[in-house]
C-alpha cells in the first residue's frame, strides 16, 4: 500500500503539470478534438510516468539500484510541547496503525459503488422505458421534468420533446456525442477519479473534458443543422429535472461559449501547437530525473518519530565488531526488531542520553549511523555516516551497539546480511522543565 500511495503522489504531480500546461497554452485553442486528447492523455502519461522505477536519464539504473541502503524512520530525541505535540503524535500513530490507507480503500471503494449504481441507474432507465429506434440511435422517453442526456447510444429524452421543432437538432447533438465515443471518455474519468478524487486538477480537467466533448458535438451538428437553427435552439432549450452523472447532457451551462466557438474561425496550423508541445517537455523531463534519482540513490524515509516517554525493558546488546558474508542492501522479507516499529521507538527512547557537555554547548542536529544486521540478527559495523558533535555522535553509536537481536532478514528463504542507515536527531527545548530527554 505504501509503493501504490508512492506511486499516485508521483503521477498526482505529473498531473498537476500537464494540467497547468493545458490551462496555460491550450484551454482557449478552438481545437476540441486535440483537446480533448490532451485532457485524456495527461492521466494516461501521468500514470505512465509515474509506474516507470529507476529508469535514469543520464545513465544505468543498475549500480545505482544495487547501491541503494533501507533508512529506518527518523527518531526525533526532543523535549515535549504540550497539547500540540501530543496531537502530532496521536496523528502519526494512526497513520502507523494503517488508518490512512483504510481512508484511501474506504473512499475509492465508495466511488467505484457510486459508478456501478449510475450504471444500474441507466440499465433501468432502459429496461423501464418505452424505446424508439431514430437511425443507429435508441430513444428512450422519460418524464416530462427530466433532463435530456445520452450514453452511448442511447438518447434520454423527455416525451414532450418528441415532434418539438428543436428535436432534430437535439437527436443530432447526441447523436454526434456517440459518434465520437464520449461515453467512453467519461468511463475512463470516472476510473480516473477512484485514483486522483484527492486532486484539485481531475476536476478542473473533467469540466474541461464536458466543455470540449459539447465543442466537439456542436462542430459535427452544425454540418448537418444550419448553425443558426442550432443557435437558437441552443438558446430557446430549456431543461429541468436532475441528470444521471455518468452521461452527456445537453448542455446549456455553456451556450455563450459554445455559441463563440461555433462562430470562431479554427487555426488550422499546427506549428504553435507543436511549439507548446515542446515547452512542456523540460518540466516533465525534470520532474522525471528528479523521480529517477529518487528511485536509485535514495532509500524511502517515512515520517520523523518522535520520541514518547515510555517504560521498555532492558535487552542484553547482541553487537560483534564484523560479519561474515555478503551484505545485501535489498531482501524479500526485512528484518523485525523485537516489539515491531513501536519496540525500537521504546529502546531509544529508554536507553538515549543526551551528553551534559553536548547540552551545555547549544548541541543539536541529526546523526545518521549505519549498521549491518547480521543473518543471525546481530548489530555489527556500526559507524557515523554524517554526526554532529563528538558528544552525540558517540551517544548514537553506544545506544545502536546496544540493541538486542533482531530477527534476521530473508532473501530466497534463508537469512542474510543487510546494511542499514539510522537517522536520530537530537533537538534542545528551551522549557527544560518539561522535558523528555535525560541528561547524564
Amino acid at each position: 500500500m505504501e509503493h501504490f500511495l508512492l506511486f499516485i503522489l508521483r503521477a498526482a504531480l505529473y498531473l498537476l503539470v500537464l494540467s497547468a500546461g493545458y490551462l496555460l497554452l491550450f484551454r482557449k485553442e478552438n481545437r476540441p478534438a486535440f483537446n480533448r486528447f490532451f485532457i485524456l492523455g495527461s492521466f494516461a502519461f501521468s500514470l505512465l510516468l509515474a509506474a516507470i522505477p529507476g529508469l535514469s536519464l543520464f545513465g544505468s539504473a543498475t549500480t545505482a539500484a544495487n547501491s541503494q541502503v533501507i533508512m529506518l524512520p527518523e527518531f526525533v530525541f526532543t523535549a515535549a510541547e504540550g497539547s500540540s505535540r501530543a496531537s502530532e503524535t496521536l496523528v502519526r500513530q494512526l497513520i502507523s496503525l494503517g488508518f490512512l490507507p483504510l481512508l484511501v480503500t474506504i473512499l475509492s471503494g465508495l466511488l467505484v459503488l457510486a459508478t456501478l449504481v449510475n450504471l444500474l441507474r441507466i440499465t433501468w432507465l432502459i429496461r423501464s422505458k418505452p424505446i424508439i429506434r431514430k437511425d443507429d440511435m435508441h430513444v428512450v422517453l422519460l418524464n416530462e421534468q427530466a433532463n435530456t442526456f445520452s450514453f452511448f447510444n442511447y438518447v434520454f429524452i423527455p416525451g414532450k420533446i418528441i415532434g418539438h421543432e428543436h428535436f432534430a437538432q437535439v437527436l443530432a447533438h447526441e447523436q454526434a456525442h456517440w459518434q465520437r465515443g464520449h461515453s467512453w471518455d467519461i468511463l475512463f474519468m470516472e476510473m480516473m477519479r477512484v485514483l486522483f478524487w484527492f486532486h484539485p486538477s481531475y476536476y478542473f480537467l473533467r469540466k474541461e473534458l464536458t466543455a470540449q466533448h459539447e465543442f466537439e458535438a456542436d462542430g459535427i451538428t452544425c454540418r448537418s443543422v444550419p448553425k443558426t437553427d442550432y443557435q437558437q435552439t441552443l438558446l430557446d432549450y430549456t431543461l429541468s429535472g436532475t441528470l444521471v452523472p455518468l452521461t452527456n447532457p445537453f448542455n446549456i451551462s455553456l451556450i455563450k461559449k459554445r455559441i463563440i466557438m461555433m462562430n470562431t474561425r479554427k487555426n488550422h496550423s499546427k506549428s504553435s501547437i507543436w511549439i507548446k508541445m515542446l515547452a512542456l517537455i523540460p518540466v516533465l523531463s525534470l520532474l522525471f530525473a528528479i523521480q529517477s534519482c529518487q528511485d536509485q540513490a535514495e532509500p524511502t524515509v517515512e515520517p520523523a518519530t518522535e520520541a514518547i516517554a515510555e517504560p521498555a525493558a532492558e535487552a542484553p546488546s547482541a553487537y560483534v565488531e564484523k560479519v561474515e558474508g555478503e551484505v545485501f542492501n535489498m531482501v524479500d522479507d526485512l528484518p523485525l526488531f523485537e516489539g515491531g516499529e513501536q519496540g525500537r521507538i521504546a529502546f531509544l527512547q529508554q536507553n538515549l542520553r543526551y551528553p551534559k557537555s553536548a547540552r551545555d554547548a547549544g548541541e543539536q542536529g541529526t546523526v545518521f549511523v549505519s549498521f549491518v544486521i547480521s543473518s543471525e540478527g546481530e548489530i555489527a559495523d556500526v559507524k557515523v555516516l554524517r554526526g554532529v558533535s563528538k558528544a552525540i555522535d558517540e551517544e548514537a553509536v553506544r545506544v545502536v551497539k546496544m540493541m538486542p537481536r533482531w530477527t534476521p532478514a530473508k532473501l530466497d528463504g534463508e537469512p542474510v546480511n543487510i546494511q542499514f542507515n539510522m537517522p536520530i536527531r537530537f533537538v534542545l527545548q528551551k522549557d527544560a522543565e518539561h522535558a523528555t530527554i535525560v541528561v547524564e
